[in-house]
């Protein structure tokens, strides 16, 4: 059973100090706890800040997620769009690439399998 990810959860890439996901606004129609639920294309194309990648001529932090791996739900959709789970994982656009991944899903009340 995976928690439902909201509009209050937390991702960040997996470099040292964890550069935090800007998670946009989820579904303007189903709430968990007040907050939004989170909807694809989410967490596409949103900011990562802070970021503590190393910067130089072969390496860049963090500051964008690429792609989404796996996380969105085969089952359950809001408006057509599939819901997103605290599996969320994806690709960020540093050099090298690193994942980013939920660390926490902003609700523990609402799961599904």
């Amino acid at each position: 059973m995976l928690h439902w990810l909201t509009e209050n959860g937390a991702l960040h890439c997996l470099h040292p100090g964890a550069g935090k996901v800007d998670v946009a606004s989820g579904s303007h129609f189903v709430r968990v706890n007040g907050a939004r639920v989170n909807i694809k294309p989410n967490p596409l194309s949103r900011p990562i800040n802070g970021c503590m990648h190393p910067a130089s001529t072969n390496s860049k932090p963090c500051s964008l997620t690429l792609t989404v791996n796996t996380g969105y739900s085969a089952f359950i959709y809001i408006g057509g769009k599939p819901i997103c789970l605290e599996s969320i994982t994806g690709v960020t656009e540093s050099i090298p690439p690193s994942m980013y991944k939920v660390s926490y899903p902003g609700q523990s009340m609402v799961k599904s399998t």
